[in-house]
């Protein structure tokens, strides 16, 4: 029997209006296509500050180049972690998120000094007939079986809110 995780925060993400703008008229654009909705995606990375553990009370972002959620809320996707542009898997080049928070937790890692993970929730943009080719650029591509979300391009998805859990299957090294 799995455990659920324990919930220590959830944050707002506030994007400046250039990442807002970038996302609205991606919709826009994909509204003229036909059948584009707005969907619910996660993503997992590594979190390898300090962020949501109480004991350092630290809600504030870093700035170190390797900690993934913090590049990935201050810089809206423009880049990822070590400076990396995407992402390279299965469909490519670009930004691979989940629908399912199990399957997206399985893809953050946090400092082994403690259990706190971070997961954000994010907006993407979708087209109900999703066909390679053209479409990738105006819809991410979701794999219903497995729950994989790729977005192509950066313009497909944008943070909205911050999780911070105790993931009960993990335990820190140093308490």
């Amino acid at each position: 029997m799995f455990a659920s995780p324990q919930i220590a925060a959830i944050y707002q993400i506030n994007v400046s209006k250039k990442y807002k703008h970038r996302f609205k008229a991606a919709v826009f654009a994909a509204d003229r296509l036909e059948g584009s909705t707005t969907k619910a995606a996660l993503y997992g990375g590594q979190c390898i500050c300090d962020l949501g553990v109480p004991r350092f009370g630290s809600d504030q972002l870093c700035n170190w180049g390797s900690c993934s959620i913090c590049i990935v809320i201050r810089q809206c996707f423009d880049v990822l972690e070590c400076k990396l542009p995407h992402h390279i898997g299965d469909f490519g080049k670009g930004i691979y998120a989940r629908r399912n928070p199990a399957r997206a937790n399985r893809f953050t890692v946090s400092k082994s000094s403690h259990p706190i993970r971070a997961m954000i929730l994010c907006s993407i943009i979708h087209l109900e007939d999703f066909v390679q080719g053209d479409k990738k650029n105006h819809s991410a591509y979701i794999e219903y079986d497995t729950g994989r979300v790729f977005c192509a391009k950066k313009d497909l998805i944008l943070p909205r809110q911050l999780s911070l859990y105790k993931d009960p299957e993990r335990k820190a090294i140093l308490q």
